[in-house]
């Protein structure tokens, strides 16, 4: 269970269970009601739908079948994120794509070399170190990107925001990109369709949803 917005990511391999194939505990006999039975039911906010829930912190779960009579709800337990950024082997990859004219892409194609995949370094990091750190790496000589780009913390949003120029005879000019979050879709297990994040993607810690965002309008 998640209360905060970002960063939706836990330290290291600590989360807990994904509940998307059994969301109850097998029941047991309650000591505190005679004659009753008590469930365990564990939800995890990766698993709500996320066209419909964006937020991690207000969604709605569906159980998989009705109860009845029930006499008493209690909160046994929760995992809050940290408030650092841990960036680990599964979350560490950002998704980028340069383009000229309207030359967009509607998908992300493995096959499809224009797009390539940053690597962030594995560590630990504030909100405004990350930030940093994303941007560096964008433009350091290791990528052979063509733009300047300028990544910063976003206090009101709670989300790390990039952007990108470039100089041309003395003008300075909006670079055009893409950043490719949204992978495959998968069948939910409400019976709608959703999508899962890229391979090892950074888009959940920094705030971005699983879509693809250019740097001109959002598709």
């Amino acid at each position: 269970m998640s209360f905060g917005k970002y960063p939706n990511q836990f330290n290291g391999k600590s989360m807990a269970a994904s509940s998307k194939y059994s969301d109850m505990i097998p029941p047991f006999e309650s000591e505190e009601f005679q004659n009753t039975r008590k469930y365990i039911l564990q939800v995890n906010s990766r698993d709500r739908n996320s066209i419909k829930w964006p937020n991690t912190a207000e969604y709605k779960y569906v159980l998989k079948k009705p109860y009845y009579d029930i006499l008493k709800v209690e909160l046994i337990s929760a995992c809050v994120p940290q408030s650092d950024y841990t960036i680990h082997e599964y979350n560490n990859c950002l998704y980028i794509r340069e383009f000229s004219g309207t030359n967009l892409l509607t998908e992300y194609d493995q096959d499809d070399t224009s797009i390539l995949k940053v690597i962030i370094p594995v560590g630990k990091y504030t909100p405004t170190e990350l930030a940093s750190k994303i941007q560096e790496i964008l433009n350091s000589s290791t990528y052979s990107l063509l733009y300047q780009y300028l990544v910063f913390y976003n206090t009101k949003t709670d989300t790390i925001s990039i952007g990108a120029k470039y100089t041309l005879d003395a003008n300075s000019y909006e670079g055009k990109f893409q950043l490719f979050f949204k992978g495959k879709n998968r069948a939910y297990n409400q019976g709608e369709d959703d999508s899962t994040y890229l391979p090892n993607s950074i888009g959940p810690v920094i705030g971005y949803n699983k879509k693809i965002y250019t740097s001109i309008v959002n598709t």
